[in-house]
């Protein structure tokens, strides 16, 4: 007998493997328990109460503030002892006090400061007044009062502050010494709009300038006219010549008038105008007809 055994193979059999996809479980719902509905308005009604209690919180902190407020306001020691007038001007302090319509004794939170501070301001010589509180009894009123640098005409005079606002009539024994302004309407000087307000005020600074002249200064002059198209004009206190300087630029503008107005002093009554607008000379305009009429005469 032969033994017979197995020949081996030199294949190499492939085994074939399968991915198995194993799914999860399923989690298993929980069951909620029964709602207690008594806990449940329990916990509302204790919530509700809250609200109530804020407002009543609320309403009794009113009541204190306004009773505390109460007597505070009615107490002795926040009452007005003493008025405190700041002023450099010339209203006395014994004025300003009788227009503000405080008194001593006064409670010092029921002053209303702005409409004391209005009734002071009626007084036309008074630009502002503030009124602060000094606690516990004192009043203090700073006043501001208008300083005058010119007089406008309009039929009758009134003075004019250093920043152009017309600000009262002229009185009997008041005083005149100050800068003659003309050629404004009557309707834009009682508006005291702002337009006529600027060129007011640029008048009072040419006024300013001839200050410091030697050769035409404010004791030659006679008024400035206002020209709000064509600018000021300064009017000679001899023979009335207007000399135009137009808005700006006066320094230089005197400066050249002073340099020939020696030359040109004797002939101003036959002068019609006398011209500083243009950069580097001055324009004598001579009157034709005052020169003919001497030649005639002589």
């Amino acid at each position: 007998m032969h033994d017979f055994k197995p020949k081996r193979s030199n294949q190499v059999t492939a085994t074939r493997y399968t991915r198995t996809t194993v799914k999860p479980n399923r989690k298993r719902k929980e069951t909620k328990p029964p709602r207690d509905w008594g806990i449940f308005f329990s916990r509302i009604y204790h919530l509700s109460k809250w609200p109530s209690l804020a407002c009543c919180a609320v309403l009794v902190l009113v009541v204190l503030f306004h009773a505390g407020k109460s007597t505070i306001c009615d107490s002795n020691f926040f009452r007005v002892a003493n008025i405190e007038v700041i002023s450099e001007g010339r209203i006395e302090a014994s004025i300003v006090r009788e227009l503000s319509g405080v008194q001593n004794g006064l409670s010092m939170f029921g002053l209303d400061l702005k409409s004391i501070g209005t009734r002071i301001e009626k007084n036309p010589w008074i630009s502002s007044a503030e009124v602060e509180r000094v606690f516990p009894r004192t009043v203090t009123i700073k006043v501001t009062e208008f300083i005058p640098a010119a007089i406008i005409n309009h039929g009758c005079l009134y003075y004019v502050a250093q920043n152009g606002t017309v600000f009262k009539p002229l009185e009997m024994g008041e005083k005149i010494n100050f800068p003659l302004l003309t050629g404004m309407e009557q309707k834009d000087i009682l508006k005291n709009r702002e337009e006529t307000r600027l060129l007011l005020a640029g008048a009072i600074r040419l006024a300013e300038s001839l200050q410091s002249r030697k050769a035409f200064n404010l004791q030659k002059l006679s008024e400035i006219r206002i020209d709000p198209l064509q600018g000021y004009e300064l009017m000679t206190l001899q023979g009335g010549v207007p000399v135009k300087i137009g808005f700006d630029n006066f320094e230089p503008k005197l400066a050249r008038l002073d340099r020939i107005f020696a030359e040109i002093e004797s002939r101003l009554s036959v002068t019609q105008y006398i011209d500083l607008n243009s950069a580097d000379r001055v324009i004598v305009k001579l009157d034709p007809i005052v020169i003919q009429s001497k030649q005639e005469k002589s």
